[in-house]
């Protein structure tokens, strides 16, 4: 099965991909999306994303479409900016998912700096609250 949507979704066929990952757990496609972008760092992996955006907006979408773009596309020209827009969005649709947040502070860790340090630092603080081992939220509060 996982050739076979790999296979629509390469070609495409996102309605049909679309119907197959629908029986599927969430986290079960996210991996199979972010491999086979790893696999063959074709952007029309996000355009599969994007297409079920389009028709069903929901947190783990723009989630998936952030990843792929700050991960496996982060080479294109404003991936990571786009990553940052999908995953404000995730924030937006699911505000109590600490992960979402702990994943965010990625953004203030680049060069580019696309979170300010108040951002951060602010978010960093509810990240500590609920999860007070995060490496990341730890990092950016200073706390060793």
């Amino acid at each position: 099965m996982d050739e076979k949507i790999k296979k629509l979704i390469l070609d495409g066929n996102f309605d049909e991909a679309q119907k197959i990952a629908k029986s599927f757990d969430i986290g079960y496609i996210r991996e199979l999306l972010i491999d086979l972008c790893y696999e063959t760092e074709n952007i029309i992996v996000y355009s599969f994303v994007y297409n079920m955006l389009c028709k069903e907006e929901s947190s783990e979408l723009h989630y998936i479409a952030s990843e792929l773009l700050s991960m496996p596309l982060c080479h294109v020209t404003g991936a990571y900016n786009s990553a940052l827009f999908h995953a404000r969005r995730a924030i937006e649709l699911d505000p109590n998912n600490i992960s979402y947040k702990e994943y965010i502070l990625l953004f203030y860790n680049l060069p580019e700096r696309l979170i300010s340090e108040y951002e951060a630092k602010k978010i960093a603080q509810e990240v500590i609250e609920k999860m007070p081992n995060s490496k990341a939220a730890l990092d950016i509060l200073n706390i060793k």
